[in-house]
This record gives structure tokens, sequence and C-alpha cells, in this order.
């Protein structure tokens, strides 16, 4: 089991790429350290029960955590960041960064390991404001994957 999680940690290390300047694969405790590098995608350790490992495929129930800084907007001449006239539509603006990011990393997750991983069911989505207390705007995403093994996949063959 060890070895398909630190499997699906590099998958997800691989396929987030492009989209999060920094993955950890672990625990909370971790996030707020003064060298993260934002955007951040954090996965917790699966907490599901496999049920039946022989059985050609286990399911794993996910937990993603994203971090981000509130996006403010930004004087194109300066550089310097102007406090936003409107926070609702700045903290709007950051979910929906965050959400696209996720999505993405999903996305190229599945695509590139498609012997590998499927989607189950659908995803559940919150989001949160000023953790850690800090300017950091995060969604915390559980979703449910079926791992497939070779052997799975040798089967349809015969």
């Amino acid at each position: 089991m060890i070895r398909d999680l630190q499997n699906l940690s590099t998958d997800v290390n691989n396929a987030r790429l492009g989209f999060f300047d920094t993955y950890k694969f672990g625990y909370l405790g971790e996030v707020n350290s003064n060298s993260t590098d934002y955007p951040l995608i954090l996965l917790l350790p699966p907490t599901s029960n496999f049920a039946d490992v022989h059985s050609g495929y286990e399911t794993m129930t996910l937990e993603f955590h994203c971090y981000q800084p509130l996006i403010k907007e930004v004087n194109e001449d300066t550089g310097q960041i102007i406090k936003p006239q409107n926070a609702t539509t700045s903290l709007e603006n950051t979910f929906d960064a965050l959400l696209h990011q996720f999505r993405g990393t999903v996305n190229v997750l599945v695509r590139n390991n498609e012997n590998k991983y499927v989607l189950q069911d659908g995803w559940n989505i919150s989001r949160l404001s000023h953790e850690f207390n800090d300017d950091l705007v995060s969604i915390t995403a559980t979703i449910t994957i079926n791992k497939l093994t070779d052997c799975l996949a040798n089967q349809s063959y015969y």
C-alpha cells in the first residue's frame, strides 16, 4: 500500500505542473512555512478503507487542499498592489482561479494515467478565506477515485 500511495503522489506532483507552484503530500501543519511558494496543492493521505485489494481495483477518497494568497489588482505601470475596490469580487476571483487550477490538475492526472485511475461520482468542494491568519484563500476538494491494477487491465485481453 505504501508503494501505491507513493505512486499516486508522484502522479499528482507531475499533473500539477503548470497549475500549482508547490505540491506537498502530507498534513495541514506543513502549509504555512515561510519557504512555501503559492499557489500550493496539498494532498492528505487517503482516508478510505481498502475492502478487497485483490479484486482488481481499490477505491480511495482523496482530500486536496489548495491555497493561494488573495488576488489583488496590480498597477501595470508600477507593479504595486492596489487595494481592491470590492473585496468580495477579489475573493471570488481567487476562488475561481484555484478551482480552475485544481480542475486542470485532475484532468491531467486522469488523462495521463488513464490505465491507473478512474474518477468516481462527483467532487465535494468547500471554500475558505483567511486561512492560518494570513491572506490565504483555499478550497478543499474531496474526490473518490478507483485505482486500477495491471491485473484488471490484463484480464480484459483474455
